[in-house]
Protein backbone atom coordinates (compact mmCIF):
# COMPACT_ATOMS: atom_id res chain seq x y z
CA UNK A 1 0.00 0.00 0.00
CA UNK A 2 1.27 3.68 -1.05
CA UNK A 3 1.38 6.09 1.11
CA UNK A 4 -0.20 9.51 -0.54
CA UNK A 5 1.02 12.86 -0.34
CA UNK A 6 -0.81 15.34 1.65
CA UNK A 7 -2.69 17.94 0.01
CA UNK A 8 -2.59 21.66 0.30
CA UNK A 9 -4.74 24.88 -0.54
CA UNK A 10 -3.10 26.60 -2.95
CA UNK A 11 -4.95 29.86 -1.51
CA UNK A 12 -4.22 29.85 2.29
CA UNK A 13 -1.83 26.96 2.04
CA UNK A 14 -2.99 25.41 4.76
CA UNK A 15 -1.83 21.25 4.88
CA UNK A 16 -4.42 18.94 4.59
CA UNK A 17 -4.63 14.64 4.38
CA UNK A 18 -4.60 13.25 1.00
CA UNK A 19 -8.44 12.02 1.38
CA UNK A 20 -9.68 15.94 1.80
CA UNK A 21 -10.74 17.29 -1.29
CA UNK A 22 -11.76 21.12 -0.35
CA UNK A 23 -9.92 23.66 2.01
CA UNK A 24 -12.60 24.14 5.25
CA UNK A 25 -11.32 27.90 5.06
CA UNK A 26 -11.08 28.95 1.32
CA UNK A 27 -13.74 26.61 -0.25
CA UNK A 28 -10.65 25.89 -2.74
CA UNK A 29 -9.73 22.69 -4.60
CA UNK A 30 -6.89 21.17 -2.92
CA UNK A 31 -3.86 20.04 -5.09
CA UNK A 32 -0.93 17.68 -3.89
CA UNK A 33 1.79 19.93 -2.49
CA UNK A 34 4.33 18.85 -5.19
CA UNK A 35 1.79 20.79 -7.80
CA UNK A 36 2.01 24.43 -6.14
CA UNK A 37 3.86 26.89 -7.47
CA UNK A 38 6.67 27.75 -4.77
CA UNK A 39 5.75 30.92 -2.50
CA UNK A 40 5.97 34.52 -3.86
CA UNK A 41 9.30 35.62 -2.68
CA UNK A 42 8.61 38.31 0.45
CA UNK A 43 11.86 39.21 1.20
CA UNK A 44 11.97 42.51 -0.38
CA UNK A 45 15.34 44.12 -2.67
CA UNK A 46 17.52 46.70 -1.02
CA UNK A 47 15.88 50.13 -0.48
CA UNK A 48 17.33 51.67 -3.65
CA UNK A 49 15.07 49.42 -5.82
CA UNK A 50 11.81 50.03 -4.14
CA UNK A 51 9.17 52.85 -4.79
CA UNK A 52 8.14 55.22 -1.67
CA UNK A 53 4.58 55.45 -1.33
CA UNK A 54 4.38 57.69 1.72
CA UNK A 55 6.09 59.45 3.98
CA UNK A 56 3.63 60.32 7.20
CA UNK A 57 3.61 59.53 11.26
CA UNK A 58 4.18 55.73 12.60
CA UNK A 59 0.86 55.43 13.19
CA UNK A 60 -0.57 56.06 9.85
CA UNK A 61 2.64 54.04 7.81
CA UNK A 62 2.13 50.88 10.46
CA UNK A 63 -2.05 51.06 9.34
CA UNK A 64 -1.24 51.25 5.76
CA UNK A 65 1.66 48.48 5.96
CA UNK A 66 -0.73 46.11 7.65
CA UNK A 67 -3.57 47.01 4.88
CA UNK A 68 -0.95 46.21 2.50
CA UNK A 69 0.13 42.54 4.08
CA UNK A 70 -3.93 42.01 3.66
CA UNK A 71 -3.65 42.70 -0.03
CA UNK A 72 -0.57 40.53 -0.32
CA UNK A 73 1.61 43.21 -0.95
CA UNK A 74 4.90 43.02 0.97
CA UNK A 75 6.08 46.96 2.35
CA UNK A 76 9.25 48.01 4.15
CA UNK A 77 9.08 50.81 6.75
CA UNK A 78 11.90 53.13 7.42
CA UNK A 79 12.20 55.94 10.17
CA UNK A 80 13.28 58.95 8.67
CA UNK A 81 16.16 61.38 10.03
CA UNK A 82 14.35 64.54 10.16
CA UNK A 83 15.62 67.87 11.45
CA UNK A 84 11.96 69.65 12.24
CA UNK A 85 9.91 69.11 14.69
CA UNK A 86 7.63 65.94 15.28
CA UNK A 87 3.91 67.27 14.25
CA UNK A 88 0.58 66.34 16.62
CA UNK A 89 2.71 64.54 18.84
CA UNK A 90 3.04 60.91 16.40
CA UNK A 91 6.63 60.53 16.17
CA UNK A 92 8.79 61.00 13.50
CA UNK A 93 7.77 60.42 10.10
CA UNK A 94 8.80 57.45 8.41
CA UNK A 95 8.49 56.30 5.00
CA UNK A 96 6.80 53.33 3.26
CA UNK A 97 8.06 51.50 0.29
CA UNK A 98 7.25 48.69 -2.03
CA UNK A 99 7.97 46.99 -5.02
CA UNK A 100 7.66 48.55 -8.07
CA UNK A 101 5.74 46.32 -9.55
CA UNK A 102 3.00 46.53 -6.27
CA UNK A 103 3.56 50.98 -6.44
CA UNK A 104 0.07 51.26 -8.66
CA UNK A 105 -1.82 48.85 -5.87
CA UNK A 106 -0.37 50.03 -3.00
CA UNK A 107 -1.40 53.68 -3.92
CA UNK A 108 -4.41 52.92 -4.61
CA UNK A 109 -5.12 50.92 -1.09
CA UNK A 110 -3.16 54.28 0.43
CA UNK A 111 -6.27 56.24 -1.29
CA UNK A 112 -8.61 53.62 -0.24
CA UNK A 113 -7.43 53.73 3.84
CA UNK A 114 -7.06 58.08 3.11
CA UNK A 115 -10.62 57.94 2.43
CA UNK A 116 -11.72 55.98 5.12
CA UNK A 117 -9.96 57.65 7.98
CA UNK A 118 -11.07 60.99 6.56
CA UNK A 119 -14.64 60.96 5.03
CA UNK A 120 -14.70 64.60 4.81
CA UNK A 121 -12.04 64.97 2.69
CA UNK A 122 -12.99 67.12 -0.28
CA UNK A 123 -13.37 65.16 -3.41
CA UNK A 124 -10.68 67.17 -5.73
CA UNK A 125 -8.42 67.06 -2.83
CA UNK A 126 -4.92 65.97 -3.11
CA UNK A 127 -4.53 62.66 -1.35
CA UNK A 128 -0.87 62.53 -1.75
CA UNK A 129 -0.34 64.87 1.70
CA UNK A 130 1.64 64.15 4.53
CA UNK A 131 0.42 65.22 7.95
CA UNK A 132 3.82 66.90 8.59
CA UNK A 133 2.79 69.29 5.76
CA UNK A 134 -0.09 70.45 7.35
CA UNK A 135 -4.23 70.15 6.15
CA UNK A 136 -5.16 67.40 4.01
CA UNK A 137 -7.81 69.30 2.50
CA UNK A 138 -6.35 73.43 2.18
CA UNK A 139 -2.72 72.24 2.71
CA UNK A 140 -2.87 75.30 5.77
CA UNK A 141 -0.08 75.19 8.51
CA UNK A 142 -2.08 73.24 11.70
CA UNK A 143 -0.97 73.53 15.29
CA UNK A 144 -0.11 70.59 16.76
CA UNK A 145 -3.15 70.66 19.08
CA UNK A 146 -5.75 71.47 16.46
CA UNK A 147 -8.51 69.29 16.30
CA UNK A 148 -9.41 71.43 12.96
CA UNK A 149 -7.88 73.29 10.56
CA UNK A 150 -8.15 76.89 11.13
CA UNK A 151 -8.82 77.47 7.42
CA UNK A 152 -11.43 75.49 5.74
CA UNK A 153 -12.59 73.46 8.80
CA UNK A 154 -11.55 69.80 8.51
CA UNK A 155 -12.16 67.37 11.58
CA UNK A 156 -9.19 65.91 13.03
CA UNK A 157 -9.89 62.63 14.70
CA UNK A 158 -8.19 61.95 17.72
CA UNK A 159 -6.17 59.01 18.50
CA UNK A 160 -7.62 56.89 20.91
Amino acid sequence: MSVQPPRMCPSCREEYLATVERCVHCGVALVAVSELAPEEQTELPPLDELVRVRVENPVWVQTLADHLAQEGIPSRVELLDGDGPVVRRHGAPCALYVRSDDAERARQVDEELLRDQLPDLPEGADTGWSEAEGCPACGAAVDAQATECPDCGLGFAEED
